[in-house]
Parts: C-alpha cells; structure tokens; sequence
C-alpha cells in the first residue's frame, strides 16, 4: 500500500502544531467578533423578545454534547493510532463502528429535541405565541445537532491525521458566513424563524465539506455501516469511559463558571445578551470530534528515532 495515502500533513511536527494552534486562535477570534458585532444587530431587527426565545431554545441544544460519552475522543485517538500502523482496514472499521454509534446518538438526540420542543410552554413561563415560535427553533437547530454527532467521525479523521487546521479554518469560513446570511436575511425585512433556517442551512452544508475533507486528508477512507464491528466498539468503549468523565468534569466546570459570569452580568443585559450568543457560536461552530493533541504523539512510528520532546516542548 502506498504511503501516499497516508502522507498528509508535512514531517516538520513543530511547524504542523504552530499551524494547528494558530488556526485555533483563529477561530476562536472568528467566534468572538462574530458574536459581538451581530449581537446589537440582531437585537435592534428581532428585538430583545423574539432574540431572547432564539438563544433560551436554541441554547439548550448545547447541553446535548455530553451525549457525545467520550467516543468523539477515541475517533480522534485511535484515527492516529491506526494512521501510525498504516491499519486502514483497522481505521475504516473504528470510523464505520463509530458512525453507526453517532447516529445512534444523533436519533437519540432529536428525539429529546422533539420532546422538549413540544413541552416548551411547560418548561419556561412563556406565552403560548413564544412556545409556538421556540418548537419550531428547536426542531430546526435539533437537525443540526443531531447531524453533527454522525458527521463528526469525519473530524476525527482529519484530528487524527494532524489537519486540525483543517477544521478550524472551515469552523471559521463557516462563522463568518452564517453571520454574513444571519445579517442578509434580516434586512430582506424576514423574522427568526428564517434567520435560523438560513443559518442552520449553512452549518448543514459546512457538515458535507468536513466530509469532504476527511476524504481528501485519507483517500482510503470507507465509511459503511456493513464495517460495524463489535470489537471495535468494545476497543473504543474502553477508551471513551476515560475521556468521557474527563470531558463531563471540563463541561461541569464550564456550567459553573457561566453561572458565575451569568451572575456577575445581571446588571447589565447587554453584555449578557453577547455572552450567551458567543457560547452559543463557539459551541456549534466545529464537530464535536475536533479537538486535542494526542495525534502529534501517536503519529511517531514505532522505530523512529525522532524524541518525543520535539513534538511536545
């Protein structure tokens, strides 16, 4: 088999991390500026109700990543394991075991969306118009959310090969031209519902080109849910338990740290306002698999003689 396929990236580990973080630092930048210039936008054409109802109803699909139980993890770990054995019939057998294990997740998913979107009027003390409006922005913004966790093998792939650049910079394109629909959308005079479903569009369409993506970074790639293996799972399961309580401990320290911000910006509406669309951006902008170092470490070959402090220091 050739290395061709297997070849992507460059051999210089501390110029590929330098490209990584550099793009990461990127998008967060991308994230925060969107955040702050659409939110008086976005305020001043929706105005403070129907704006408050988009980020309480679309801001609770964020808390459905903790169903992610730490296999977007294991994508990315064993992705660069199995890179590092040149395995491809290993690696489109933990990416297919995976993909059915995601989508799985992502039925899971919709299916509390659709329960939540219907109770909506129960949940929150809002009038039954805001409850109509807010069942609609959840099942829309659900559908993304629920795409992500299946698509999200594919920026494993990319995680695992090194390419977090890659992802970064189509979280990135993909920020800039939602906000760029959200702003076209509302001064064609049209409400929220259309503002999310442009919006949503886009970050649908952004799933297909980290697809795409995964492709290209390893030609070789099969994903097919006949590759399903039990093995595999049993593999990956062992790994995610670990990065699953890791990630649920980062998330509760994250929900405690927004309490302390929410409570800190109390008097001051505004700041809350860009607060809470900056997380909510930041959140769903990238697949949930797009992230971590481990990669660089895996990628050593077993005889190599390249010391492990280059990469790392």
């Amino acid at each position: 088999m050739s290395d061709a396929a297997w070849a992507q990236g460059d051999d210089r580990p501390l110029h590929r991390i330098a490209r990584n973080v550099a793009t990461r630092y990127m998008l967060v930048a991308a994230e925060m500026l969107v955040g702050l210039i659409t939110l008086p936008f976005n305020l001043h054409h929706l105005g403070q109700e129907a704006y408050g109802l988009w980020m309480l109803t679309a801001g609770i699909t964020v808390h459905f990543s903790i169903l992610d139980l730490g296999y977007g993890g294991a994508m990315v770990k064993f992705a660069a394991q199995y890179r590092a054995h040149r395995d491809a019939r290993a690696l489109n057998e933990i990416a297919s075991t995976l993909f059915v294990v995601f989508s799985g997740l992502g039925i899971a998913t919709y299916l509390a969306a659709i329960a939540l979107a219907f109770n909506l009027g129960h949940i929150f003390a809002i009038t039954p118009e805001q409850a109509e409006t807010g069942k609609w922005i959840l099942l829309i913004v659900g559908a993304y959310v629920a795409s992500n966790f299946a698509f999200g093998v594919f920026g494993g792939i990319c995680s695992g090969f090194q390419r977090y650049d890659i992802n970064n910079t189509v979280g990135a394109v993909t920020t800039i031209t939602v906000a760029v629909v959200n702003i076209a959308v509302l001064l064609l005079g049209f409400g929220v519902l259309a503002v999310v479903a442009a919006t949503t569009s886009v970050r649908l369409i952004a799933l297909l080109v980290y697809r795409r993506n995964a492709y290209k970074v390893f030609p070789l790639l099969h994903v097919r849910p006949a590759l399903f293996n039990r093995a595999r799972l049993k593999e990956a399961t062992g790994f995610s338990i670990y990065a699953a309580v890791i990630d649920w401990a980062n998330k509760l320290n994250y929900e405690i740290d927004e309490a302390v911000i929410t409570r800190s910006l109390q008097g001051d509406a505004q700041l809350l306002r860009a607060f809470d669309e900056v997380r909510f951006t930041s959140q769903i902008s990238v697949p949930l698999v797009a992230r971590g170092r481990t990669p660089s470490l895996l990628d050593l070959p077993a005889d190599s003689s390249q010391p492990i402090t280059t990469v790392v220091a």
